[in-house]
This record gives C-alpha cells, sequence and structure tokens, in this order.
C-alpha cells in the first residue's frame, strides 16, 4: 500500500518496501490474501525472501454459517480457478517455497480439493491453509492465528511430526508487539515451528487534508497533511483505524516495535562472560557464513572482524569493558564491513548490550557534610496557598496550591507549566482494545484530584528544610484513591513522596504515577534510562541502559490514531534544560528506577485527536513519572498483555525529586529522607507496615499511643496507626503517616431474609455480599422481568454500629445500574430507619465505588430498595457488592 498512489505501487516503492523487509531481518513474507503484483516475485527472488503465495480465497465474515461455500458442489470450479491462477502465474519463481488456499474461510470439500490439487501437481513445494484441522492430508502443515504463548508452546509440543507455521500474529497495530522476543524463543526452542507472519508491515493510511467545511477528509496525494483511515472520509461501512497495523507507517517511518522486532530476529546470539570479559557470537544464518562482518562499538569504532563462521558456529570475542561514571550498559553491534557506521544503531544487523558490571556508587552524604546556606521563608497567601523563597541568594520561588506544587520561579525563569498530578491515566492504545471500553478506563479521563488539607512545617534543628504536607482524594473516576503527598524543599531540590490507598476492589488499570508540565523552552533533554528507543515493560529487551540526548520531538511516534507513546523503562535521571538552566528529575531514593516519558500533548489531548494531523500546536512539555504501567500486549487482535505485566490499583508508596539549577549541572550530591511506610491490613485483621526504603526502622502507635518498634504484622480489630520512619546518617526526617481501620464485618454470617426479584443462578442476591466484585445480584430478566422498584432484606446476624454504607455497582456492563436506592436499617426487623435515600451518582461512564457516610446508626437488619435506573427503559437492577465501615 502507497500513502499517495495506494494499491498502484510503483516499482520504486517496491524495492524499498523489500529492503525495509529485509533490514529487519524478516525472511519471508505472505502475500496475504491474493498474488501480488508479478515485479514483486521478481524482487523477492533477486533478494532472498521466502514467499507464501496466496490464492484469492477469502470469506471471513461467512465462515462457519450456511451462507458460507465450502461445501455447494456449483462453487467448487471458482475455487479451483482461483487456487489454479495462483499457481500458473507464479509456479517459476524459485522465492515460492508454499502455497496458501486463501484466508479465514473454514474447511471444507472445495478447498479439500485444491490442496489435493497442488501437492500432486507441484510436490516439491509446501501447502498451506489456516483453516484445517490439525494432521490434515490435505496440506502440508498445522496452522493457527494469534495464539497465546502458553498455547503455542503447547501446540509446538504435539503432532511432532508436521510442521507448525503461526500464519498471523503478533499484531502491530499502534503501539504494539509486546512479548514478541517470546514467540521467537519458543519457533527456535522446538524443531517443528517454522516460524510465523507478523500482520502486518505497513500501515495502509491515505495522504488526505481535513475538508473544513464538512469535517471529512478528502485524499490530496504528495501534499496531504493527514495520513487518515478508515470512516475519516465518510466512508462507511469501515473498519477505522484496523488497516494500520504495519511494523512501519504510511509514510516509511519505523514504529518502536520496528527495532523490537528486529532485534528478535536478528542472525547472531550472543551471550557475556563477565568473569573472563569474553563475549560469544553465534551465527544463526541458514545459506551462508559470517565471512565480511565485524564487531563494531556504540561511536561505529570496529572492535573484531569476525571469522567465516559457518551456519551454527560460534566464537569468543575478548573484550575491555570501560567503567562508566553512568550506569550504562555496553552495546556492541554486528555489521558487514563495508556498512555505514555513522549511526551504527540504525543500521546494524545485529546488537546485543552487555550488561554493566556495577551500578554506580552512592555518594557518602553524612551530618558533617556543610551545604550551601539557603535560607527559605515561607508565606500563606489569602486563597490559601504558599510561597515558600528565597529571595536573597536563588532568586526561588516556589508555589503550592491545593495540595501541589504549582510553580518553580528560578533565574527569572517558571520551570512548571503543569503541576505534578497523581494520574491512573493514558492516552487509550490500540492493544488496549480488550479493557479500553470498559466503564473504569473510560472514566480515567476525566478522574481529577482534590485537596483535603495542607500544612507545612520547619524540621527542629534544620531550618533551611521546609516540608508541606497534603492529603488528597481523587475525585471522578471509577477507581478512587486517598493518598498522603509530602513536598520536602532542601537547597535547590524538592522530593515528592507519597502513599496511596485505592477505595474499591482490585482491578487493572492503565499506570500509576504523575503528569506534570515543563516550560517548552526545557526542549534539551538527556536521560539515563533504556533506550534509545521508545520501550515498555513487555518490549523492552532491544534496548539498553544508557545516556541519551533527545528532544520532545523525538520522542512522539507518529501511529495512525493518537496514543501513548514515548514511554522509557529504568529510568535513573532525566535532565531538561535550555542551554541555561535546567530541571532533573531522578528517584527520591538512590538505586531506584522509574518509567517515564516525555510528551507534547497531555494524554487526554492525545486520546481526543485520534490522528497525529489533528493534534494542536504544543505549548508546553508534558512529563510523566510513573511508578508502574500497564504492558502493551496484543490485544488489538491477539492475546492481552501477560499477567505480571498488568498493573492493579493496589496500595503503594512511590516518590521522586526535582532539582533545578544552571550549568554546571548534577543530581548529586543528593540529601534523602528518611521516606515513608505503608500501612496494610490483611482480611485476618493483621496490620503490616512497609517502609519505602528497604531495610529501614519503624515506629508506629496505634489510637495515639506510645511508640513502639515496629518488628511484625500485628492484629488490629479497628483504631489508626500511625507510622514515623526513623532518619539514618543524614536523611531528612519525614512527619508521621497514619491510617484509620473500621471494624471489618463478617459478611459470611449474613441470611437473605426476602428479595423481590433475583435471576436464579446469574444474579443471586447472596452475590451481592460474597466479597467477589465480578459477581452481582440482577433482578430477573428471562422470565417475569419485573419493573422498579427491586428491594432484598438482610439479617447482619448482629447489631452493627455502622458509620458508613458503601455500595459497588456492577462495572462490565451498564445493564442494570442504578440510579436512585434507599437504605434502612432496623433494629428489630420491625421498625426501620431511612439513613439514606437519593441519587447513586451512577452514570454509563461513571461506575465507582459509592462511599454513604452516615450518622452513626445501630442495625440488625437491612432493607435496600433500588427505586429507578440509571438507563431508562431498563427493567432489572444489579449491585455488585454491598458493605458497611462500623465502629
Amino acid at each position: 500500500m502507497d500513502p499517495d498512489r495506494g494499491r498502484a505501487l510503483t516499482r520504486e516503492r517496491m524495492e524499498q518496501y523489500a529492503r525495509l523487509i529485509k533490514a529487519a531481518n524478516f525472511n519471508a513474507v505472505r502475500t496475504s490474501h491474493y498474488p501480488n503484483h508479478p515485479y514483486w516475485y521478481e524482487i523477492c527472488d533477486r533478494l532472498g525472501i521466502y514467499v507464501m503465495d496466496e490464492a484469492n480465497i477469502e470469506a471471513h465474515q461467512i465462515r462457519g454459517t450456511r451462507q458460507c461455500f465450502n461445501n455447494v458442489p456449483s462453487w467448487h470450479a471458482a475455487y479451483a480457478f482461483r487456487v489454479k491462477n495462483a499457481f500458473e502465474r507464479a509456479k517459476n519463481h524459485p522465492s515460492i517455497i508454499m502455497w496458501s488456499l486463501g484466508n479465514e474461510t473454514g474447511p471444507g470439500k472445495n478447498l479439500e480439493d485444491q490442496g489435493d490439487w497442488l501437492k500432486k501437481v507441484d510436490p516439491g513445494r509446501l501447502v498451506h491453509y489456516c483453516d484445517f484441522p490439525e494432521n490434515s492430508p490435505h496440506n502440508d502443515m498445522d496452522s493457527a492465528m494469534y495464539r497465546t504463548h502458553d498455547a503455542l508452546e503447547g501446540t509446538a509440543k504435539r503432532h511432532t511430526h508436521r510442521p507448525f507455521i503461526h500464519v498471523e500474529y503478533a499484531h502491530s497495530m499502534g503501539n504494539a508487539c509486546g512479548n514478541f522476543d517470546e514467540y521467537i524463543e519458543i519457533y527456535e526452542k522446538y524443531p517443528r515451528m517454522i516460524g510465523g507472519f507478523i500482520w502486518d508491515f505497513v500501515d495502509q493510511s491515505l495522504r488526505a487534508d481535513k475538508d473544513e467545511a464538512t469535517g471529512l477528509y478528502r485524499l490530496k496525494p504528495y501534499t496531504g497533511k493527514a495520513l487518515a483511515w478508515g470512516g475519516k472520509f465518510g466512508d462507511a461501512p469501515n473498519f477505522g483505524s484496523f488497516c494500520d497495523n504495519g511494523v512501519i507507517t504510511a509514510d516509511r517511518i519505523q514504529k518502536s516495535q520496528y527495532w523490537a522486532v528486529k532485534y528478535a530476529q536478528q542472525y547472531f546470539a550472543f551471550s557475556w562472560d563477565a568473569a573472563t570479559q569474553t563475549l560469544t557470537i553465534k551465527s544463526k544464518f541458514f545459506h551462508k557464513t559470517a565471512e565480511g562482518y565485524a564487531l563494531f562499538n556504540k561511536l561505529g569504532h570496529k572492535l573484531a572482524t569476525l571469522p567465516a563462521l559457518k551456519p551454527g558456529e560460534s566464537t569468543k570475542v575478548p573484550l575491555v569493558i570501560a567503567k562508566s561514571k553512568f550506569f550504562e550498559d555496553f552495546p556492541v553491534f554486528v555489521a558487514t564491513e563495508d556498512t555505514p557506521t555513522t549511526d551504527i544503531a540504525q543500521t546494524a544487523e545485529a546488537w546485543f548490550a552487555i550488561p554493566c558490571a556495577t551500578p554506580p556508587a552512592k555518594l557518602a552524604v553524612n551530618k558533617n557534610t556543610r551545604w550551601p546556606e539557603v535560607k527559605y521563608t515561607v508565606t500563606k497567601k489569602d486563597d490559601g496557598s504558599l510561597e515558600v523563597a528565597d529571595t536573597v541568594k536563588t532568586c526561588t520561588r516556589l508555589s503550592f496550591k491545593d495540595g501541589l506544587l504549582t510553580q518553580i520561579h528560578y533565574n527569572n525563569k517558571t520551570l512548571l507549566a503543569a503541576a505534578p498530578e497523581f494520574t491512573l491515566y493514558r492516552a487509550p492504545i490500540n492493544n488496549d482494545r480488550w479493557i479500553k471500553y470498559g466503564a473504569t478506563w473510560r472514566s480515567l479521563i476525566d478522574q481529577k484530584n482534590k485537596c483535603l488539607s495542607m500544612e507545612w512545617r520547619k524540621i527542629d534543628g534544620e531550618a533551611e528544610i521546609i516540608q508541606v504536607t497534603s492529603r488528597m482524594v481523587t475525585e471522578g473516576g471509577n477507581v478512587p484513591y486517598e493518598y498522603t503527598l509530602v513536598w520536602t524543599i532542601f537547597m535547590n531540590t524538592i522530593s515528592c513522596e507519597g502513599v496511596f490507598y485505592p477505595q474499591s476492589p482490585e482491578e487493572v488499570v492503565p499506570r500509576l504515577g504523575f503528569q506534570l508540565a515543563v516550560d517548552k523552552s526545557l526542549s534539551r533533554i538527556q536521560y539515563n534510562a533504556l533506550g534509545p528507543w521508545e520501550n515498555y515493560v513487555d518490549r523492552k529487551r532491544e534496548c539498553w541502559n544508557g545516556v541519551f540526548t533527545a528532544t520532545p520531538e523525538d520522542f512522539f511516534v507518529p501511529y495512525g490514531e493518537t496514543q501513548e507513546y514515548g514511554n522509557r523503562e529504568n529510568a535513573r535521571w532525566v535532565l531538561m534544560e535550555d542551554g541555561e538552566d535546567s530541571l532533573c528529575f531522578f528517584p527520591s531514593i538512590t538505586g531506584e528506577v522509574f518509567p517515564f516519558s516525555i510528551n507534547q500533548w497531555d494524554a487526554a489531548t492525545l486520546h481526543r485527536a485520534s490522528l497525529p494531523a489533528e493534534l494542536p500546536t504544543s505549548d508546553k512539555t508534558w512529563v510523566h513519572i510513573d511508578y508502574d504501567q500497564t504492558g502493551i500486549g496484543n490485544g488489538s487482535c491477539g492475546p492481552r498483555p501477560w499477567a505480571e505485566n498488568l498493573v492493579y490499583n493496589k496500595p503503594f508508596t512511590f516518590g521522586f525529586a526535582m532539582r533545578f539549577g544552571s550549568r554546571p549541572y548534577s543530581t548529586r550530591p543528593f540529601r534523602e529522607s528518611a521516606g515513608l511506610a505503608l500501612i496494610t491490613r490483611d482480611s485476618k485483621n493483621h496490620v503490616t507496615v512497609t517502609p519505602h526504603r528497604k531495610g529501614a526502622k519503624v515506629m508506629y502507635a496505634i489510637n495515639d499511643g506510645q511508640p513502639q518498634p515496629y518488628t511484625k504484622p500485628f492484629f488490629l480489630e479497628s483504631g489508626k496507626v500511625s507510622v514515623t520512619v526513623v532518619p539514618e546518617d543524614a536523611q531528612i526526617a519525614m512527619p508521621a503517616v497514619e491510617r484509620t481501620f473500621s471494624k471489618e464485618i463478617v459478611r459470611a454470617a449474613w441470611k437473605v431474609l426476602s428479595v423481590s426479584s433475583e435471576e436464579p443462578g446469574e444474579g443471586m442476591v447472596t452475590q451481592a455480599f460474597d466479597n467477589k466484585p465480578n459477581t452481582y445480584w440482577h433482578t430477573d430478566w428471562r422470565n417475569v422481568n419485573p419493573d422498579y422498584p427491586h428491594n432484598f432484606v438482610l439479617d447482619l446476624g448482629e447489631t452493627l454500629d455502622v458509620a458508613a454504607i458503601k455500595l459497588l455497582p456492577r462495572t462490565d456492563s451498564e445493564n442494570g445500574l442504578i440510579g436512585e436506592c434507599k437504605i434502612e436499617f432496623s433494629e428489630d426487623g420491625k421498625t426501620w430507619k431511612t439513613v439514606f435515600e437519593g441519587q447513586t451518582g451512577w452514570t454509563t461512564q461513571k461506575r465507582g465505588l459509592k462511599k454513604i457516610e452516615i450518622q452513626q446508626t445501630s442495625a440488625r437488619y437491612l432493607r435496600f430498595t433500588a427505586i429507578a435506573p440509571v438507563v431508562k427503559g431498563q427493567h432489572w437492577a444489579t449491585l455488585s457488592e454491598i458493605s458497611f465501615d462500623v465502629l
């Protein structure tokens, strides 16, 4: 596909695509789903690209239905005509190693006969078809699409007498190809696995301009400013951006997964022996030697010439790895002797990162260290904001409002353009298709933060240190959090450390971290992290730890549909400067790392734009400093991210620091704080205290009692726990953090006294208090289907002093969402007291935990009444969980 000429590719464009394919270490193409232009086969013959040539048979939408023609005799000739034509036109091309009968049409005699015919007339080539059962006699191999890794490995162990091909996998739509390396490992481990075909090579958008009068795009070859996909032209029906699933974009820019795929498919394998300082290099070629290849460093300097290794042979290369003052790996590259080496990372055929021998030493900081004197004054404004200023020496002013650092004024410049705010949101990627349409993920775009209180202090004996403590909650969205932030100002460094507690059951979220923006002038970026390409927790092996230089524009990846981009894992520091002044981000604890991304737009703008051409002119640079981010997987058409790469709304501690200053610049020395501690309680009422700084000493107190050392989990039925981490050496003292626990009620003792309606099997009312958020009470819908109101009455088993009621709606669907309800309590089951009647606040877009604070009420019995639905016309009601805070 060509963005300017559509399907009318020139020979020059085909040559370009073929060389990009070879450069990415692909060795085969599938002509999906029809024979290609005759010149394409000539190129493949000449360049040595294997071809699976596919007949023009595709009936995706009707396979397996009564409309399918696979067993209809009158259609037999049509099937035979297409398969025979494909064979006759291309049979003399040596690049064709196998024939494919077509795609996703289902099994049947019409196809079986064509497989038998090909096997008879061309016994020297293999015959493939994806929809025949395993061990079919009508083809020569087993086949499947989009298998998970576990399923694929299971397949690899079966029917080992037949080859298997993964005919479509690793759907490369948008930001994609998570865990791609592990697919290649399976292919190489099991003899029957002959590989697979990524879907697919190039995005199929067309160059266009927007007609402002209609809002539609019109084709404008060669000069159009946009690359538009289905529906943007007013075309219907369409599949949106579903044809933009290449490893390169429509205008031939390599997406980040291009490098991941190239690395996983490379023709050399490496292993490093740190004890002998020796690199072993193995040739994975099948048909040629390694003659003419050499080993280079990242500057393009030749380290060694490789011997003419035969396929499968290895050689050992001794290397002396110089120590770096940063935590950097030592990447080595394999390329031919005549390869241009000015940008070896782009041109090499293979590479390997020799891991850093030792992490950077922690610089000694003790109580006797002499620090420059910086005297801050604190002024509280009428609007409740704080100004922390040193107007004498550094001309620094820091502003805090609503619990957040809102501005850094330094050297007559404003460095921040938006305050660091806690966020769980990322612009959805195409691979989030498996979850992004759910109410939870959709709700997070509107989730905000609210300050409950903001206090400041100077630490006794250290007047130069200012601390601002903010108690915060999230507002809106379906994943509420309560959290505490401690901002510590010391010299030209501000650290932000927090403890975060979710207020709803665990579920997968996009990310946990902070989003902020800096002044656009800070456009020169250096970072010590995994690079140089965008990487994620499940797509990073192609990268190495190093120090890289970039601009905000360099981070941008022009995916066909705008989405999350630019992430880098394992960051130790990120420096943003304008040539004179700078702002640096790094972990609040030495030795920790974090993911970060640099974007020209905030996540909401990215999501709402849809096309890169629709993004507005950027007036600031956005930064994400993350605790964690969910992997990318292949969920646009394949498996979701692996379980270990999913992020859940669990309690966590996280911290980062910002240092501002002028050249020369350094992130060290840095005076660390003692850190904060996480307070959690399990289902058996055992409280665990986990300091952010591993091994730190912790003091705790219960209900303002005498502090005592924490050594192990302790039992607490209800009450307040206060925790302080004990400073060591020159660590800065931190304020106590606290958490109050209500008495946990044993809902297993609850009994249903009556229920107006429930759906047998699916929606029993007992499922509204089974502590399983994925089950729910659902009123009858198959038979009687009664209308509102709906109610149930429960015996709580004992009299409870209730302080709050918590309601969790069904989160996987808007069906039965309750818009208005009434809750009543009774001590004797006869006399009822209404403690709440009104709107739940739930909408089809926002369905989160609702906590209703009430005046303390004694209750043995509960009556819950669903009065009205959210969606007009729905007769049924659902409720996932009901529980209480009790005293």
